[in-house]
């Protein structure tokens, strides 16, 4: 089956990843936010599914994004790996130099006990701001937080922006002089 994949992936790009998969694992999300200078990482959580994995019908049909999704917060594992996973959260919004809210999805081998990431929703449903809830930040502080951080964001921007005035194509009229 494997020989057959890379042939049938070979077809639509000349690089292809290949992961070992994981059989014994659960999904766990963690959001984060920068509040000025700090950055806010969220409570952990277990999306449950009534099959081994959350599937596109339960997460995005039937009424809206997650609209009848049952969730685990805190995530029910050790609370090492809801650490880790925070630690790990805070990284990857730092390194990555992200901003406003982002949700990162992790897999968590329960046999290797190893975290993988596996994918940043940089614009995730609902803003993940039922995350934050437990942190006592409310839906509305969440925005104000967000549009907060998007003026500061803002300001530091025009910083940088510099206008170098010239008359280099004043004489210009549309065509090359010769």
């Amino acid at each position: 089956e494997l020989f057959h994949a890379l042939d049938v992936a070979v077809c639509f790009d000349s690089q292809i990843v290949v992961e070992r998969a994981l059989v014994n694992f659960v999904e766990i999300n963690c959001a984060a936010i920068l509040n000025g200078e700090k950055i806010i990482v969220s409570e952990t959580e277990c999306p449950v599914s009534w099959n081994s994995f959350l599937t596109y019908e339960e997460k995005y049909m039937g009424g809206g994004k997650m609209s009848g999704a049952v969730r685990s917060i805190p995530a029910p594992v050790d609370e090492s790996i809801n650490l880790e996973i925070k630690e790990m959260t805070k990284k990857i919004y730092q390194q990555l130099g992200l901003s406003g809210v982002a949700r990162m999805d992790y897999l968590y081998d329960e046999g290797a006990n190893k975290v993988y990431l596996n994918e940043i929703n940089t614009i995730p449903g609902s803003l993940s701001f039922y995350l934050f809830e437990p942190l006592g930040i409310s839906y509305e502080k969440l925005l104000d937080i967000m549009i907060d951080s998007a003026v500061v964001h803002f300001e530091k921007k025009k910083q940088n922006s510099f206008e170098f005035k010239s008359s280099v194509l004043s004489n210009f009229a549309g065509g090359i002089k010769k």
